[in-house]
């Protein structure tokens, strides 16, 4: 997927057409969500994936943790203010030591690769998890995945992959699922907490 198309349009419209307005607060209330799920030690260490303008990182950060984020989008890298803690590395090759990471979040960047990507993706996220990873994605067959519901001129339905088969392909991993982190009236699609 090419960078220059996740720009400031992109982020601007559609259903993101408050998120460079709302991506701090929404991350701090995702981080606050996740929290009441798991115990992380003070020197976790923790990786958001596609992380966008970087809210979850931030509010990370503002508790005290090493927070860091990967990023493809050239307008997220330039405007986020935590920049200095992301760097430009896409989903399928993550180059980070294997079970660097107590805690790998992936929201929202899953959904924009082919099959074969996501495999790759997969394997990349559980090899630098070191004990949670979180992976939240539209799934096919899901309210989100209608154009006319969910408009995204970028995600590909023919490319989505059902809640079962995501199942299947983080079990085959080896990762158990813990918890959901939004209810479904919250939140239809994917969006799991799982232990390494």
């Amino acid at each position: 997927m090419k960078s220059s198309l996740f720009d400031k349009d992109y982020y601007s419209s559609d259903n993101y057409n408050d998120y460079l307005t709302g991506y701090k607060k929404e991350g701090e209330e995702f981080v606050k969500l996740l929290l009441g799920l798991i115990k992380l030690k003070p020197e976790a260490k923790i990786l958001d994936v596609g992380c966008g303008m970087g809210g979850v990182i931030k509010a990370f950060r503002e508790l005290g943790f090493e927070a860091f984020g990967t990023e493809v989008s050239e307008y997220c890298l330039k405007k986020s203010p935590v920049k200095k803690f992301i760097q430009k590395i896409g989903v399928t090759s993550l180059p980070f030591e294997d079970n660097f990471f107590d805690l790998v979040i992936c929201q929202d960047v899953l959904c924009y690769l082919n099959r074969k990507q996501v495999h790759q993706a997969v394997n990349e996220l559980v090899g630098v998890t070191k004990d949670y990873l979180y992976i939240e994605v539209i799934t096919k067959g899901s309210p989100n995945s209608r154009q006319s519901v969910n408009p995204d001129k970028l995600r590909k339905a023919e490319n989505l992959l059902a809640k079962r088969e995501w199942f299947k392909l983080l079990s085959l991993k080896g990762l158990k699922p813990l918890k959901k982190v939004y209810l479904t009236k919250d939140n239809p699609d994917f969006n799991y907490l799982f232990k390494k």
